[in-house]
């Protein structure tokens, strides 16, 4: 039961909305507008009219909407759009540039020199179809040496040619060059698997060549790698294949007949320089020399033009040297074997007796006494490496005497090859494949390995 207090409570509130209601109205002849009734309304500072609600009661116009909220807004999303604009600008430029330098320095280094593409002319012909290989994987290597004569000779090539992941002829070719100017091929294989067309099961297998091959060899585009004493060198080149012969199958009877083949590689290619290899045999050798018919003919041969050189210390020497090349061996032989100039007893100078031709080199000798010609190395006292004398190696590459046009390390006089590298009879104490020698160019005793054809100046004792 409620109290009379309560009742009184809820009679006055009662009351009291009653009357709200009969006064109010629903937007009456008194109400001042509509509830919920939009209209223009102006807006300070020159900024575009904006607009106002009438309010549930109709009694008065809500506050004129000049867009303030949406004008914040546009700054606020203007000032976050141009931060962000301009944070993701910077972001993305300092990403753009790290990235272009990175990729820039990782493609030059690993990916375009030496790693291809190359472009790839001519076919493998073969008795079975004829081979179009797509790619191919090369490895070049050369002497690196102060000595310009030999630096950047290209001492080796490996070759891998394929078509489509397979199918593979590998090349290896070094230590000799052929008269048509190519590395000799010392190993060769051919993977006839089923990437290469038409080579059904029974002639698949690994053919390699036994002797069969009649030529096989590389010929690089240049004779040297166009960079100085460089252990690495990228430059652009061909590599010419050239082969014909037959290649027998590992582990049966089948032999594959290969026709007379030229396939030429074409682009950057990538060397790597060592300096414990030699220049390979026959390098400086022109093509139509004959080492044998130069010999033969310089030992039948005595007339009148044959005339030695004859030095302060009673050396006569060979003058004009035979313009053929020689291994160590085949020098040793030619001289003692050599009827010239109505003598026969001629021999291979020892490294002394060749040291004392050299003219104008401070290291050298100006007068042929043998005492001061040799850069410390005599034979048979010292023949090591180490008997050098540290300075040696210092004169000017074809800067010897003012009297010698051609820039030669000796007496005007001598006749031969300038640039060519002169055997000594004697070996090098150090490795029993080597032996000194004399570069006129330089005028200086070096080494080179005895199976290297290079030339040689015979002497005797005079008159």
């Amino acid at each position: 039961m409620r109290s009379p207090l309560s009742i009184l409570f809820i009679t006055v509130i009662v009351t009291i909305a009653v009357i709200t209601a009969s006064c109010g109205g629903g937007g009456g002849a008194d109400s001042t507008c509509d509830p919920g009734a939009v209209q223009a309304c102006p807006c300070s500072g020159g900024a575009p009219d904006g607009t106002q609600v009438c309010n549930g009661d109709g009694s008065a116009w809500g506050e004129c909407d000049c867009g303030s909220a949406d004008t914040d807004s546009d700054t606020d999303s203007d000032g976050d759009t141009d931060t962000d604009t301009d944070t993701d600008t910077d972001t993305d430029s300092d990403s753009d540039t790290d990235t272009d330098l990175d990729s820039d320095t990782d493609t030059d280094t690993d990916t375009e020199c030496g790693l291809g593409p190359f472009e790839i002319a001519g076919a493998l012909q073969t008795n079975v179809t004829d081979i179009t290989f797509t790619e191919a994987v090369v490895g070049i290597y050369h002497k690196q040496d102060v000595d310009s004569v030999e630096d950047g000779c290209i001492t080796r090539i490996y070759l891998w040619l394929r078509t489509d992941g397979g199918c593979v002829l590998f090349l290896k070719a070094e230590n000799e060059y052929s008269a048509e100017g190519g590395l000799l091929v010392q190993d060769m294989s051919f993977s006839a698997d089923s990437a290469c067309p038409d080579f059904i099961d029974d002639v698949e297998g690994v053919y390699v060549d036994e002797g069969g091959m009649v030529t096989a060899e590389i010929e690089p585009g240049v004779e040297k790698v166009p960079c100085e004493n460089a252990p690495e060198c990228c430059f652009d080149s061909t590599l010419t294949v050239r082969l014909q012969g037959v290649l027998e199958e590992e582990t049966s009877s089948n032999a594959l007949t290969v026709g007379e083949t030229m396939i030429v590689i074409e682009g950057e290619f990538s060397s790597n320089g060592s300096t414990s290899v030699s220049c390979p045999v026959g390098m400086y050798a022109e093509a139509d020399t004959d080492t044998d018919v130069d010999t033969d003919t310089d030992t039948d041969t005595d007339s009148d033009t044959d005339v030695a050189w004859c030095d302060t210390t009673s050396l006569c020497w060979q003058n004009p040297p035979n313009d053929g090349t020689f291994t160590w061996q085949e020098a040793v032989d030619y001289c003692d074997g050599l009827s010239w100039g109505g003598h026969s007893d001629w021999r291979l100078p020892n490294i002394q007796e060749l040291m004392s031709l050299v003219r104008g080199c401070v290291n050298g000798t100006e007068t042929g006494d043998l005492s001061m010609s040799a850069c410390g190395v005599t034979d048979p006292d010292c023949l090591e490496e180490a008997c050098v004398w540290s300075g040696c190696a210092s004169c000017d590459y074809l800067a010897g005497p003012d009297d010698d046009p051609a820039g030669c390390y000796w007496d005007p006089d001598l006749t031969g090859e300038c640039v060519a590298f002169y055997w000594s009879s004697s070996p090098n104490a150090d490795a029993v494949d080597e032996a000194w020698g004399v570069t006129a160019c330089f005028g200086y005793p070096n080494l080179k390995q005895e199976s290297l054809s290079v030339a040689a100046r015979c002497v005797r004792n005079g008159p």
